[in-house]
């Protein structure tokens, strides 16, 4: 009995010593608690691509003893009781593309994964899309393109020079931090996973300090943002050695800071003047092949037109059905109105078929592709896979934007889910497949099923599942890491007096 009294009495102990460090862990990893941000702009564009979740009912984790609440926090969102409701007031007019990001990671996700389909029905137009990762790195340009130049052009139109400088001098100082930080950490999980030889054992080194010593010179070497990139997947292109997918982080920042150099030059521009402009900028950035830039400033021309054929989007704060189906059109006439809405449609399906190019870019087929072939200019290079590809982003971006129809699927509560999720899938999703998928599930499959398509099904769930398991942690501290921009923005920034 007094053995018995004394193991329940050193086990409260050490309870109480592990209890407030647990308590610290599982707030941090707690993504409804909010983040306290030194300013909050007026105009929720600025931050389109936080998403604000409706308020949590319940205290959180540290405030209490249940041990519900550990399991609360340690569940994914997805998993937890009504986990995945936005308030329509608090979710921002841009969300719908949020969501569309999100769904386009998943496409790389089957891309890495199966590969691209190598015949039958899914082999036809869009329905290959569920596996064209190369597409779904276009969609990923012109959407940010899109995003981070909406404020900025709400600003130049409103003639607000001094909101607009803030918003460059925000956006500039933070970009790198926000990609590159989320990319190291991504970096550090495989390292990590690398060491315990799960994964790419070419890169293991004999001990953790070796393997973490490789890490770190890999991490100052792939964060150059001076470095030539080229905008596509090239076996020896510039990029992290842990993570093939993030060659698109230099290419995002790259094409970022020439977003933010153009919304400099061109603000002082007539907004007629600025469209034609950038259509200038398109035009010649296709003939130079720097298609992401051309992809890039075409999201900002969607932004820009979209607020002259919507001139109530420029105050508006909410999705757009939620104002009536977006485009006033019942003073129009019916067939016009017709017309108007169908049109969005039919630029959305042909770009949804120009992203559908096969790898081959069509020498073979199948149809419109064997044509649109000759169409690709012929000084074109390693480029020519994007050509038509990064048009199919554009005309997609346009047609549902254009179309509040095409968005209200976009904004269901798993849609922004998804997209809330986006950079998290899109950074660990390798990471897995080359631990779970590659290493244990392929095997697994080619020895007890080697013929059959069905297996992989349930193998697909359950990599999904893995995935959208890891990526909400990794959002959760990537909720961190965006916060630490803010407030080093807000520690560093000095507050310049303003001219009456």
């Amino acid at each position: 009995m007094a053995l018995i009294f004394f193991l329940v009495k050193g086990a409260r102990t050490a309870l109480g010593f592990i209890r407030r460090p647990l308590f610290r862990v599982l707030e941090f990893f707690d993504l409804e608690q909010s983040i306290p941000l030194p300013r909050v702009s007026a105009d929720p564009d600025l931050n389109h691509t936080e998403l604000v979740i409706e308020e949590p009912v319940q205290p959180s984790a540290a405030h209490l003893g249940d041990p519900a609440a550990y399991i609360k926090v340690a569940l994914p969102r997805f998993m937890r009781p009504k986990a995945l409701r936005y308030h329509p007031d608090r979710v921002q007019s841009t969300a719908y593309l949020d969501a569309l990001r999100g769904y386009a990671a998943c496409a790389v996700v089957m891309f890495h994964m199966h590969g691209y389909p190598e015949g039958g029905i899914m082999y036809q137009p869009i329905l290959r899309l569920y596996s064209a990762g190369p597409a779904m790195v276009n969609l990923f340009f012109v959407i940010s393109g899109y995003v981070l130049s909406l404020r900025m052009l709400k600003l130049m139109r409103a003639q607000q020079s001094g909101q607009l400088l803030d918003c460059l001098a925000s956006s500039m100082f933070r970009r790198y931090l926000r990609l590159y930080v989320p990319t190291a950490l991504a970096t550090f999980l495989t390292m990590i996973m690398i060491h315990l030889g799960w994964c790419k054992k070419a890169l293991l080194l004999p001990t953790w300090s070796q393997q973490f010593w490789d890490w770190l010179m890999d991490v100052g070497y792939s964060s150059n943002p001076f470095e030539a990139v080229a905008g596509w997947y090239t076996l020896d292109g510039y990029r992290t050695k842990f993570l093939d997918q993030m060659w698109t982080i230099p290419v995002e920042f790259r094409g970022s800071i020439i977003l933010f150099a153009f919304c400099t030059a061109t603000c002082k521009l007539s907004t007629r003047a600025r469209i034609w402009t950038s259509l200038a900028i398109i035009t010649f950035s296709y003939y130079w092949e720097v298609i992401y830039v051309a992809a890039f400033i075409s999201g900002m021309l969607i932004a820009d037109v979209s607020l002259s054929w919507n001139p109530s989007r420029q105050l508006q704060t909410r999705l757009p059905q939620q104002h009536g189906g977006g485009l006033s059109w019942g003073h129009r006439h019916h067939g016009l109105a017709i017309a108007q809405q169908c049109g969005p449609i039919c630029v959305f399906i042909t770009g949804l078929v120009l992203l559908s190019q096969p790898p081959d870019l069509g020498i073979e087929g199948p149809f419109p592709f064997q044509y649109l072939i000759y169409g690709i200019p012929p000084h074109y290079s390693d480029g020519a896979e994007h050509f038509w590809l990064s048009i199919g982003a554009i005309m997609t971006i346009a047609g549902i934007e254009y179309s509040p129809i095409l968005q209200r699927p976009l904004t269901s509560g798993i849609s922004l889910y998804v997209g809330e999720l986006s950079f998290g899938i899109y950074a660990v999703h390798n990471t897995l497949l080359w631990v779970l998928y590659y290493e244990l599930m392929a095997p697994w499959k080619k020895l007890h099923y080697p013929d059959s398509q069905w297996i992989y099904i349930p193998i697909t769930v359950v990599m999904a599942l893995v995935i959208f398991w890891a990526a909400d942690y990794f959002a959760r501290v990537d909720k961190k890491i965006v916060a630490f921009g803010k407030w080093l923005q807000h520690e560093s920034f000095v507050e310049w007096e303003r001219n009456s």
